[in-house]
């Protein structure tokens, strides 16, 4: 773990030496992965979902970093077994519950390298979830908090984004994603 923490660092200040280029300002991306829940929620057996997502981004010009909108589905799947459920068990019973959170975001990324044909970013977005339990359901919620998604992640060839995304909102709710995104302009110049 240590060697992978340390390459990943060593990896990132190498893109930083590299120079920054102009890009167009505007872009948008789409975006779908995997998703597992953080953590655990009454006993449930974490299982892995999806994660889709569009992004609008404004690049600054002459600068690394850029602001954006986001709006992400992710889900944290679990399974349940040994249910009680209006005072009745069924051990034939398995739930697979999806607490899924739809969030709308501010996000801000800063770009190593941006323009070359591999950059690194990291950032984070901050917004309001939308949270519900979908599927057969052994323990519903419906609520709304705080979302808060720090991520990191690499552009190549200012097209293909590959990106790991933590979705913190609610207990129960928290994922963590691997994402695979394609973006719409934002081209170097």
């Amino acid at each position: 773990m240590r060697r992978s923490l340390v390459s990943i660092l060593a990896s990132l200040s190498l893109l930083s030496v590299q120079a920054q280029h102009a890009v167009g300002e505007m872009e948008m991306e789409l975006s779908t992965g995997f998703a597992t829940p953080l953590g655990g929620y009454r006993g449930g057996e974490n299982r892995t979902t999806m994660s889709w997502g569009v992004e609008f981004r404004y690049n600054f010009p002459s600068s690394a970093w850029d602001v954006g909108a986001l709006v992400d589905i992710t889900t944290a799947g679990r399974k349940f077994s040994d249910v009680v459920v209006d005072n009745l068990y069924n051990p034939e019973k398995v739930y697979k519950q999806d607490n899924r959170t739809t969030a709308i975001a501010l996000t801000t990324d800063y770009n190593l390298a941006r323009g070359n044909n591999v950059s690194a970013f990291i950032g984070t977005g901050i917004g309001v979830a939308f949270n519900k339990t979908h599927g057969s359901v052994a323990y519903p919620s419906k609520t709304t908090s705080l979302a808060v998604i720090p991520r990191f992640g690499f552009e190549f060839f200012n097209r293909i984004r590959i990106s790991c995304q933590a979705h913190i909102s609610r207990t129960g709710y928290n994922a963590l994603s691997v994402n695979l995104g394609y973006t719409i302009g934002g081209r170097r110049k």
